[in-house]
């Protein structure tokens, strides 16, 4: 009997452009399933590579019970606070509430 191998699925954390989403794409020749980005400016660059991908948006408020399951996770560290605080936050803002 001939063992046949899907694609893996792909599923991505605080993406941003969804760099490192391609390479996995490229490398392992799997599809990515679902992406979650709050940046506007990074989901329109993931909405062109991934038309139809759904963006599950802020990791924060997802219903993880719903989300179909994948066997690659990729992530990428939610840097918004260096960006948008300044080089000196230290992250401090990184805090919810």
């Amino acid at each position: 009997m001939i063992e046949q191998h899907l694609p893996p699925r792909i599923g991505s954390l605080c993406t941003g452009y969804g760099g490192l989403d391609m390479a996995v794409e490229l490398v392992l020749g799997g599809q990515l399933t679902w992406y979650a980005e709050v940046d506007r400016h990074a989901r329109t660059v993931l909405e062109h590579h991934w038309p139809g991908v759904p963006n599950l948006g802020d990791i924060r408020t997802v219903d993880w019970a719903t989300v179909p399951r994948v066997d690659v996770l990729t992530a990428g560290f939610p840097c918004l606070n260096d960006n948008l605080g300044g080089p000196l936050s230290g992250g401090a803002d990184a805090v919810a509430d």
